[in-house]
C-alpha cells in the first residue's frame, strides 16, 4: 500500500499529473485504489516533473495522525480540510469562495478535520 505522505502528493497533484499525462494518472490511481505500493513510482515522477517530494510538502515538525498536518493551535479545525478516508497527510485550509477540494482517490470532497 502507498504510504500516506504519498497517497497525499498523489490527491494533492492529481490535476497536474492528468493535465500532463492522462493515461499515466489514471493508471497510478487506479493502482492506489487497488492498494498496490506506487511509493517509490511517485517519488521518480515527483523528481522528472520537478514537483516537491512528498516530503518537503507535508513531512513538518510534527505532522501528527494522518490528515491533521495543519491542525495549529489557534486555528478551528473547522477551517481545516483533510483526507475523508483519514489515508493521507493532505491538509488544506479552507479559503472564502474556493470549492472545496476532492479527493482524487475517493472522488469525494475532503471533509472538515475534527481535533
Amino acid at each position: 500500500m502507498t504510504d500516506a505522505l504519498w497517497l497525499g502528493w498523489l490527491c494533492a497533484n492529481f490535476d497536474v499529473l492528468r493535465r500532463l499525462d492522462p493515461p499515466e494518472a489514471e493508471r497510478l490511481l487506479t493502482a492506489v485504489r487497488a492498494g498496490r505500493d506506487e511509493g517509490a513510482h511517485l517519488a521518480v515522477l515527483s523528481r522528472d516533473l520537478d514537483l516537491p517530494a512528498a516530503e518537503d510538502v507535508w513531512r513538518g515538525p510534527d505532522p501528527g495522525p494522518p490528515g491533521m498536518g495543519a491542525l495549529r493551535p489557534g486555528r478551528p479545525s473547522a477551517d481545516v480540510l483533510v483526507c475523508p478516508g483519514a489515508r493521507c497527510q493532505r491538509t488544506v485550509v479552507r479559503r472564502s469562495g474556493v470549492p472545496v477540494p476532492f479527493c482524487a482517490v475517493d472522488g469525494v470532497r475532503l471533509r472538515p478535520a475534527r481535533a
